[in-house]
Order: C-alpha cells, then structure tokens, then sequence
C-alpha cells in the first residue's frame, strides 16, 4: 500500500479538512499524520497513524522541535506522497528534502484585520509556494489573489449533520464557527430587532430563536450572554460555546435556517466558509452574507444574500420565518450532495493523487 503523511499544526481532528482527509484516504493508503499535541481531548483515529509532538519553550524554540521532528520523520520513512498544510516557514521542509514530493495545501489568505499584515503574510505565502510544484487552493481567485503559477482547487467540504429533521415548537436559528473577526454582534442585535417586529405584529406561530455554537478569542462569547441577560432575552439567544464536530448533528436536526455571516471584506469575500457547506449539506436554507464566495453557493432556492449589517439580517430572518414552506429541505441537500467530504476526496484530492 502506497506511504502518505499528512503534516498540519493543528491537533488531529480540530482542523477539519485535513483530518477528514486522513480518515478517508487511509482506506486507500497508509496514512501517517503529524500534528501538534495540544492537550485537548483526542480524536478516533481508525487506520491513521497520528505522531503527536510535544510543545516546549518559546515561539522559536517550538518551531524548531516542529521542523526538525518533520524533517526526521520524512527521511526515516519512505511516504510516496507527503501533504503538507501551509504554516509559516513550512518551505524549509521542501528545501532539506528536495526529492520528495510534496503537495503544498493552501487553506486561507491572511484575514486579519489590518490590511499590511495581511500584504506581508500573504507576500511571505507567495516566497514559500514558489518552492512546491505542486499546489492545491481552495478556489481559483484564491489561487489568483496569490499569483500561482499553477494549482490544483481542492474546495472545502462537509459532512451531512442532518438526514432526518426534528419539529420542536422551536424556529431556531444556528450559526456555527468562530466568533471572533465576524461582527458577529450585527447577527445577535438583528435577532433582537427581528423579534420585536414579531411582538408588534403578534406572529407567534413559532418560537424564534438564536443558537451561536462556537468561541472567540477574545470575549465575544460572554459578550453575548451578556446582551441576552440584559434585553430579557436568554431562553431566545443561546450560546453554548464549543461543541465538538462529532457533536453538531443534534442541532442541525432541530434547526430550521443556517446563518453565514461573513463581514463583506476584501479579506474574506474570496473566502469560502465552510458553514454555509454544512448548512446546505443538512437541507438548512442559508442567510449569507454576499461575499464572492457565498454567491457562489447561495441562490433563491436555498437562502438569501444579504448585507453585512444588523438590519439586513433582521429582514432576511423575518422573510425566512414568513416563508419558510418555500423552502425544500431535501431538495437543498440532494443538490448539494457534491459538496460532500467523500466526493470531494474520492473524486478530486484522490485522483490527484493518483496522477501524482
């Protein structure tokens, strides 16, 4: 059986598409995984051969333990094929092991939220995949906005949380992912006006309510429970903060419209999220917010494009509620079957493989 390792920073399982990656492929080869070990609880592996790394010392000292334990494990085994998650100075890897064949995964531009770290870091992106000849983005503009001399696109994907739908007296409403750098406030404060339009024009035929499953990295999280307690407004905004991947199929079964939002920035209009896959995978119509990427995926028949602003969100959640009977759950999900983890890898990431 054919050697491929999987390299990535992130704990195995928390980054979602290489770990999905692994799981699939190592039914067609023997897949070595390396990964930091970051104390959080650890992932079924089935047939993947994880090696977990220690973190010790600083920033420098840390990336040196991860370049020279890589750098090991490549020349102490013979992998057929080693892929390779960008992380800042991964280039090295390629430049000690320059016969090896390596497939340079590309994930993200920068998105921070100052615009000349996001031109030095993606400057620094470009340096690196100038070393790999093998390359695989996201989407084209992607692979464009980098100026890429070839690539190979390797969209996202998701798995279906939802096969069957629960009706509990609740029209919930969920958002999934980070909550920090979303404005995600713009969602929770058109909520609130949403449902005071639905007290003045005494339409209670079903309860609305907000789920926001996901952290932040600074206080979003308690931001938000704040402002419920303080409108009155707990038992309708629910924040219950990380819930693990295996664990997401309870809510999308109960829930009945999928909320991306995405601020409509240079930084992230190009960007795919991978909530609004999910959401169209379980049959869940999508309120999106028009970036490039969400245009792409979200039409009249599985949700609305909207404005990243409060009061946008609060029309599309009241068009949404008044005319949900428009909306054809298993329509949305049969057409958006190819978005599936295992067509995307069986179907594209293998035979590129395999052409490799």
């Amino acid at each position: 059986m054919r050697k491929l390792l999987i390299i990535d920073k992130d704990q195995f399982g928390y980054h979602i598409s290489p770990y999905k990656y692994a799981l699939y492929l190592s039914r067609k080869f023997d897949v070595t995984y390396v990964c930091w070990d970051e104390k959080r609880d650890k992932n079924p592996h089935g047939n993947v051969n994880v090696i977990y790394l220690q973190k010790k010392g600083n920033i420098l000292n840390r990336f040196l333990i991860l370049i020279r334990n890589l750098n090991d494990e490549i020349k102490a085994s013979n992998f057929d094929c080693i892929f390779l998650v960008y992380f800042f100075g991964c280039s090295l890897l390629k430049i000690f092991n320059s016969r090896e064949k390596f497939i340079l995964d590309i994930k993200t531009v920068s998105v921070t939220s100052t615009p000349f770290i996001n031109w030095v870091k993606d400057g620094l992106l470009k340096i690196e995949s100038s070393f790999f000849k093998n390359i695989t983005v996201l989407n084209y503009r992607t692979g464009k906005k980098l100026r890429l001399k070839s690539f190979h696109i390797l969209p996202l994907g998701s798995e279906i949380f939802a096969e069957n739908f629960y009706d509990t007296g609740y029209f919930d409403y969920l958002y999934v992912g980070t909550l920090s750098n979303r404005n995600i406030m713009d969602v929770v404060h058109g909520f609130k006006i949403f449902i005071e339009s639905l007290k003045r024009n005494n339409n209670h035929s079903m309860l609305p309510r907000l789920i926001l499953l996901g952290v932040g990295y600074g206080n979003e999280l308690e931001s938000i429970r704040q402002y419920a307690f303080e409108n009155q407004l707990e038992e309708k905004i629910l924040a219950p903060g990380f819930v693990p991947y295996d664990r997401l199929h309870s809510y999308f079964q109960i829930s009945k419209v999928g909320i991306s939002y995405v601020p409509i920035t240079d930084q992230y209009t190009d960007q795919p999220p991978t909530k609004t896959y999910e959401y169209l995978l379980s049959g869940l119509p999508v309120i999106g917010t028009a970036t490039n990427a969400n245009k792409e995926l979200i039409c009249s028949g599985n949700g609305i494009l909207i404005e990243d602003n409060s009061k946008d969100i609060s029309i599309a959640m009241e068009k949404v509620f008044s005319n949900y009977l428009a909306f054809d759950r298993k329509k949305i999900q049969e057409n958006s079957r190819h978005f599936s983890w295992e067509t995307i890898i069986y179907e594209n990431l293998l035979p590129y493989l395999n052409s490799l």
